[in-house]
């Protein structure tokens, strides 16, 4: 489940209307349902309902949905000073985690 909003101009303001949708799956697609009308809210309503859909789903909603986006970092790496150490493959850790 996560948050979604609508934006509605109505008599020359701009009104921002919340909702609560999930995923469901119908035949080969995928549709989104409204569980409920949230109406509008304020900062501290919208980290509430936040909160509250990661108590029912166990899991966060969309990523950086009312975060401020971090700035992404450009590195510049010299490559021939690189070396690996200690390589694993990956196929035997994920076959012994899922025997």
């Amino acid at each position: 489940m996560y948050l979604r909003h609508d934006i509605i101009k109505k008599d020359g303001k701009s009104h921002t209307y919340w909702r609560l949708v999930r995923s469901v799956r119908v035949g080969k697609k995928v549709r989104q349902e409204t569980v409920a009308q949230l109406g509008e809210l304020d900062d501290k309503g919208r980290l509430r309902a936040k909160s509250f859909v990661r108590q029912l789903g166990g899991h966060i909603e969309e990523p950086s949905l009312f975060d401020i986006p971090l700035k992404k970092e450009v590195i510049q790496l010299r490559l021939n000073g690189i070396k690996l150490e200690q390589i694993r493959r990956f196929g035997y850790m994920w076959l012994g985690h899922k025997l």
